[in-house]
C-alpha cells in the first residue's frame, strides 16, 4: 500500500461508514462466537493502522501482525504494542493449536 494510503486511512476510519460497518461485524462476530468471558486468544494478520486490533483487545488477548512500517508507526501512536512486524508467510511467534 502507498505510504498516504496509511495516513489517510488513519485520519478516517473512525467515522467512514466503510470501517465503521467492519468493525460493528467483526465485533458482532466476535461476540457471538466467542461470547463475553475475554479469554480468548487473537491474531490479527495485516493489523494496519490498528482499530481493529484495538476492538479485538475487548474480547480477550490481541496480537497484530503488520509488515508495513508506515503502519505501524499508527500502531504505535495507539500504544498498541502486541504487535509482531512480519508477514503472514513466515513463521509465526505463535504456538499452534493454542
Amino acid at each position: 500500500m502507498e505510504k498516504n494510503e496509511y495516513r489517510k486511512m488513519h485520519e478516517i476510519e473512525n467515522s467512514y461508514w466503510w470501517f465503521l460497518g467492519k468493525r460493528y461485524l467483526i465485533d458482532f462476530l466476535l461476540k457471538t462466537y466467542l461470547g463475553d468471558e475475554g479469554q480468548s486468544r487473537l491474531l490479527d494478520v495485516g493489523c494496519g493502522t490498528g482499530l481493529v486490533l484495538e476492538l479485538m483487545k475487548s474480547h480477550g488477548a490481541a496480537f497484530g501482525i503488520e509488515l508495513s512500517e508506515d503502519a505501524v508507526s499508527f500502531l504505535r501512536k495507539r500504544n498498541l504494542n502486541l504487535l509482531v512486524q512480519s508477514d503472514a508467510s513466515q513463521a509465526l511467534p505463535f504456538k499452534n493449536d493454542v
